[in-house]
């Protein structure tokens, strides 16, 4: 049996916790900020959010504990939506990006906020005026507009992964009643049902081109030009805890599967996660090859 601490994220954890199989994994939850927290003592730590990704690497026992984090400045990029779409175009994948506007040809667009969540910022506009109207009440500095891709359905797919090597992978389907929404906040999703990804290669091919460690998230859809993808958000995604069991098999593999050494590779991915600390104004590019 694996013992594994979770984070203390309560919606992740209302559908994860009910589904754990207790004969393979014992569960423990804990606020990752606590520094009297014994995380080197488990032998596999999940993070769900991007809070948790900062206590852990502020942790002195961080090259002790079992996790899988990605690279800081990664994580920076991608968390903000434009940023990593500017990521995908110089990687060689703008082919996947939805067209970003400076000028407004066909309507709708989506207009959203660079670093947002649920589609809390995220809105259609389907004229001239409607735009007009929503530009007059936000810092359009943090937005961008971008082609709206209409389709009822969408796909969410998890990926875990070691240094660009894919562990894991499931995807999620959500069919809509309509064309045009956004999905979140404002639109709530319906009940996600698993189906084989219409694109792993080219999103396997995107974690391996940026290195990528960790658990990732891809919302997309598919259009008659092929995918169409929106974010990768660096994170535990909300219905990866669908398939937690078969997760935490692959998380706990990756660490200590067959010839693996836990400490080196718990020290391995310390290395891996502080990779963004700067030292005399060098960073680290996640564009690098």
């Amino acid at each position: 049996m694996k013992s594994v601490l979770l984070g203390n994220d309560p919606a992740r954890l209302k559908i994860i916790l009910p589904g754990i199989d207790e004969e393979r994994f014992r569960p423990t939850v804990a606020d990752f900020s606590d520094p009297e927290l014994a995380m080197s003592e488990f032998d596999c730590v999940v993070p769900f959010t991007l809070i948790d990704y900062v206590h852990l690497r502020h942790r002195p026992d961080l090259c002790r504990i079992r996790c899988l984090i990605p690279r800081s400045e990664l994580v920076e990029i991608l968390d903000d939506k434009y940023l990593g779409n500017r990521l995908l175009i110089d990687l060689g994948f703008g082919a996947y990006v939805p067209e970003m506007l400076d000028r407004v040809t066909s309507w709708p667009i989506i207009y959203k906020k660079k670093k947002d969540s649920w589609g809390l910022n995220s809105f259609l506009c389907f004229s001239e005026d409607a735009l007009k109207i929503f530009e007059s009440s936000i810092k359009t500095r943090e937005f961008f507009k971008q082609e709206y891709v209409p389709g009822s359905s969408e796909y969410a797919t998890h990926m875990l992964s070691v240094g660009g090597r894919v562990t894991y992978h499931s995807t999620v389907k959500y069919t809509f009643d309509f064309e045009f929404y956004v999905k979140g906040k404002w639109f709530p999703a319906p009940e996600p049902e698993f189906c084989d990804s219409p694109c792993y290669r080219p999103l396997s091919a995107i974690i391996r081109r940026m290195k990528y460690t960790g658990t990732s998230c891809f919302n997309y859809k598919m259009a008659a030009n092929g995918l169409r993808l929106f974010e990768i958000n660096p994170r535990f995604g909300h219905s990866l805890g669908l398939d937690i069991n078969r997760y935490l098999a692959a998380y706990a593999d990756a660490l200590t599967g067959p010839g693996q050494d836990p400490s080196k590779i718990a020290g391995s991915m310390s290395k891996h996660a502080n990779a963004a600390e700067p030292k005399n104004g060098d960073r680290t590019d996640p564009r690098a090859p």
